[in-house]
């Protein structure tokens, strides 16, 4: 099981290549030889991690949660009933949304983002395999994936504000500590940035301005989920910013510094 020890270990590792990785002389693309070496599945359940790098480029936050309006309802324009009123589109809307009864608690909505973020590494794993580039198609996807679950745990944590708070902090029956909470976040936002930062190294450089933007807009999905939670659960705040140093070199690298002023902001 991927351990929060282990998370950390994993961060660092990555860190230390993050910081210090030469520019090779394709224009930034790993070797052969570093990407053989990179975030293997033994190695993460080990909390060991190989020549983790980003290619140093600009980019824009590009915010992809919006849909278009026509798609929001089952993917199908909504409008006026003939009376004039609109109790079918409500009716369409909220009947798609989760009732307090089918929430779940903050750690929860955690545990299962850590389980998803895993199988994704693993794929990314399996999707490298030794080659100096993967394809960019899979690893749109892959970045899909971590903004769809990262939104997974948004949409949760609005779901439960105004719960009583022995029910926001419970797991499996027991109501845990906010240092306990504070692991299960590190360990989601270690995962979230150990993926983005082998995306980044495994794209091959004529398709950096494809990934690269969508990794920024993981940024703008992590503020905004940080900020919910920090307003849900207020001494989680203060609770992560003792753990979270490993990860916040990894986002300066990741030129996700926004997410890094709302975890400065909020303490």
């Amino acid at each position: 099981m991927f351990s929060f020890r282990n998370a950390f270990f994993l961060a660092a590792a990555a860190l230390a290549t993050v910081t210090s990785a030469a520019p090779t002389g394709n224009g930034g693309a790993p070797g052969v030889n570093q990407v053989a070496q990179l975030v293997g599945v033994h190695d993460v359940l080990n909390g060991v991690a190989h020549d983790v790098s980003v290619h140093d480029v600009d980019v824009t936050v590009a915010d992809l949660r919006r849909h278009n309006p026509e798609q929001v309802v089952n993917g199908q324009e909504g409008g006026l009933n003939a009376d004039g009123s609109i109790s079918d589109l409500l009716s369409s809307v909220t009947g798609g949304l989760k009732t307090r009864d089918d929430a779940a608690s903050l750690p929860e909505l955690l545990v299962d983002a850590k389980a998803k973020l895993e199988v994704v590494l693993a794929n990314l794993n399996g999707a490298s395999n030794g080659k100096p580039n993967v394809d960019v198609n899979i690893l749109v996807d892959i970045v899909g994936q971590v903004q769809v679950i990262l939104c997974g745990i948004l949409d949760g944590v609005k779901v439960i504000v105004g719960h009583p708070i022995e029910f926001i902090l419970c797991l499996e029956g027991k109501v845990l500590a906010i240092v306990d909470v504070c692991a299960l976040l590190t360990t989601v936002l270690s995962l979230v940035c150990i993926i983005l930062s082998c995306v980044l190294r495994l794209v091959a450089s004529a398709s950096i301005h494809i990934v690269a933007p969508l990794v920024a807009g993981i940024g703008a999905v992590l503020c905004e989920l940080l900020t919910c939670i920090f307003k849900l659960v207020p001494g989680i705040a203060a609770g992560l910013l003792p753990t979270v140093g490993p990860i916040i070199n990894l986002l300066i690298a990741l030129k996700l510094e926004a997410v890094v002023n709302v975890l400065k902001a909020a303490n």
